[in-house]
C-alpha cells in the first residue's frame, strides 16, 4: 500500500535511500541517468523488463556466480570477487559461492551427472539384493539354565 511504503520511505538514511532503485527509465536521458547511478556504461546498462515485479531502474546483471570469477583478478573484495562500486546481482544471494555455480563450465553434464548417479545407486541395490544375506553367523544364544551360571552366594 502508499502508506506502507511511505513509512519504508521515512525510516531510510539518505545513504540507503540513493541506492535504491528508481521509476523504470522511460526516455533516453533517464536511461543514462540509471546507468550513471549504477556505475555501468550506457551500452551495458540494461534494466528488467517493466513487468510490474518492483525492479524499477535496477540493471538486468548477467548471471555469473562467484566461482565463474577470475582468482587471480585483483579484487576490491577478494572474498566476495566483487569491486567497489560494482551493482550487485538482483538474485545475488542465489550465486554466492556456497550456492548453485552460474556461468562455470562443468566437465560434466548436469543431466549426465543425474545419469550417473542413478546408475550406480540402482546398481547397488541390484547387487544387494542379488547376493542376498550376506551377515556373519550368529553364536548359539545363551540362557540361563544350561550349565554354571555366577551364583551371589558367599564361598566359604
Amino acid at each position: 500500500s502508499g502508506f506502507s511504503t511511505i513509512l519504508y520511505l521515512f525510516f531510510l538514511v539518505p545513504a540507503q535511500l540513493k541506492h535504491t532503485p528508481g521509476p523504470y527509465p522511460k526516455t533516453e536521458e533517464e536511461r543514462k541517468k540509471a546507468a550513471e547511478k549504477y556505475n555501468l556504461h550506457i551500452d551495458d546498462y540494461k534494466p528488467f523488463p517493466n513487468d510490474h515485479r518492483h525492479s524499477g531502474d535496477y540493471p538486468d546483471l548477467p548471471w555469473i556466480s562467484y566461482d565463474a570469477r577470475d582468482p587471480f583478478y585483483p579484487w576490491d573484495m577478494p572474498a566476495m570477487r566483487r569491486n567497489y562500486g560494482e551493482p550487485i546481482h538482483k538474485f545475488n544471494d542465489q550465486m554466492l559461492g556456497d550456492k548453485y555455480d552460474y556461468g562455470v563450465r562443468k566437465h560434466i553434464s548436469d543431466q549426465k551427472a543425474t545419469l550417473i548417479f542413478w546408475a550406480i545407486f540402482l546398481s547397488i541395490i541390484v547387487i544387494g539384493r542379488v547376493l542376498g544375506d550376506t551377515s556373519q553367523p550368529f553364536m548359539e544364544k545363551q540362557v540361563p539354565g544350561k550349565g554354571e551360571h555366577y551364583t551371589f552366594e558367599l564361598i566359604k
